[in-house]
């Protein structure tokens, strides 16, 4: 990791000196800039810890952007005639190659066997099930579970030596910690003796439903207790001004840009005959119904036609009840099966969006009388404005039952961020090139 930091530091440097054309004088402030930089990227445990993808990405988009702006202010504040548009570049390409790099060191560790790092998972719950999935789906973090124990396995270890011989007995060099409450309070003995062997652990909550991105932790001096406070950002006045000013503003921009595409695709659907685009009533925020827009890609009478075929296709029935959705559906037309599997059929509903009734990332808006599918959790999903991608489009999409959606989208009410938007548009493009979950 010190050779990572370093490589870092002088890449930082090269960049603010020589694109910038800083003089001396300004090379030193870009220097101490840069190592402020890397201080703060330590303080969030990059030369530390393993950090997931995307916690990683917003840490390194936040530094370079506080570089742009700083060295900015540098620049006009000691009247240097550099071109801010290489002040710009250089941070751009500093965030770029900064994971590039990483990334291939990563890779050269990989194949030398020196990345992969030995795991083991104690627990046998709700909690260490969730916790393996979610290491697996972060294999650049590099972990790689040897074993998953169940917690009575603890008892057993109450001893420094005893956790000495269990991690050589695994061969392993780091231990997750997914116990359930009580288990925690069964093995205190066995957790402070691991503790006193400074054995590199992590512990995983038992808080499964909680929001646990809004959490932010206060400590007690003098007492083993924590403070968390629950930040429901979703619900701050500026968190909301902030969605929607980005959602009005990119909405607005692809209507204009998106002209062509639908003067296209309005030709296309007429071709079928009826209309070319098709409102149907979703339920919205606080509950509300609206009119959904969208190309139409079924026949006119859609209705009576799905009605029939269920009544005749026993395994139909069962796809439909399962996900509300069917991948062979006789409803739709050529062209509406082309729309579905690109999701240009969805591009109306930026008009929804600039009217106030979606959001450009949310819950999918859902028919009404489907409130039945989301139990409890429809006063999360009716807190929030729909959106035309969120959660659901890009980790299943359709492979994904009514349950597995639901699920999703109330966890994305209660984590709600900025960044989470983001991450869910950047991954919605590629989430729609896999043509099998799309239709």
């Amino acid at each position: 990791m010190i050779a990572w930091l370093l490589n870092e530091y002088v890449l930082l440097n090269k960049f603010q000196g020589l694109m910038n054309q800083a003089t001396a004088g300004q090379f030193a402030i870009y220097a101490e800039l840069g190592v402020v930089a890397l201080l703060w990227l330590d303080a969030k445990g990059h030369y530390r810890q393993r950090l997931p993808f995307w916690e990683t990405i917003r840490h390194i988009l936040i530094i370079s952007f506080a570089g742009f702006v700083i060295g900015g202010f540098i620049q006009f504040a000691v009247k240097s005639l550099s071109s801010r548009l290489w002040l710009g570049f250089s941070w751009v390409f500093f965030a770029v190659f900064l994971y590039a790099g990483r990334a291939l060191v990563r890779h050269i560790l990989h194949r030398q066997g020196k990345w992969q790092i030995p795991a083991v998972v104690f627990g046998g719950g709700p909690t260490a099930k969730a916790a393996v999935r979610a290491l697996e789906s972060e294999p650049e973090m590099g972990f790689r579970i040897v074993r998953v124990v169940p917690a009575a396995k603890l008892q057993e270890l109450s001893k420094p030596s005893d956790w000495r011989r269990f991690m050589r007995a695994f061969d392993a060099s780091y231990l997750f910690l997914a116990l359930e409450g009580e288990e925690l309070e069964q093995n205190r003995s066995a957790l402070k003796a691991m503790v006193r062997e400074r054995l590199p652990y992590s512990i995983l909550p038992p808080w499964l439903g909680l929001p646990l991105c809004g959490l932010s932790s206060h400590h007690f001096m003098m007492h083993d207790v924590m403070l968390l406070h629950d930040t429901n950002r979703l619900q701050l006045p500026l968190s909301r001004l902030m969605k929607r000013t980005f959602d009005l503003v990119v909405a607005s921009a692809g209507l204009i840009v998106l002209s062509p595409l639908f003067l296209f695709v309005f030709l296309m659907v007429r071709r079928d005959g009826g209309k070319a685009f098709y409102r149907q009533p979703r339920v919205g925020l606080n509950g509300k119904e609206f009119m959904c827009y969208k190309f139409r890609s079924m026949r006119d009478n859609a209705g009576a036609v799905l009605i029939r075929y269920l009544e005749n296709n026993f395994h139909a029935a069962a796809e439909w009840k399962k996900f509300q959705k069917l991948k062979n559906d006789p409803r739709i037309t050529r062209t509406g099966r082309f729309l579905r599997r690109t999701s240009i059929d969805e591009l109306p509903q930026l008009i929804n969006v600039v009217k106030g009734e979606m959001s450009l990332v949310g819950p999918r808006p859902f028919m009404p009388g489907q409130e039945i599918f989301y139990g409890d959790d429809f006063d999360l999903y009716k807190s929030a404005r729909p959106g035309i991608t969120g959660p659901w489009q890009v980790s299943g999409r359709n492979v994904l039952t009514i349950q597995q959606r639901v699920a999703l989208e109330a966890w994305y009410v209660r984590n709600w961020s900025f960044w989470m938007d983001i991450i869910i548009l950047m991954k919605t493009i590629p989430a729609l090139l896999k043509k099998d979950v799309a239709y």
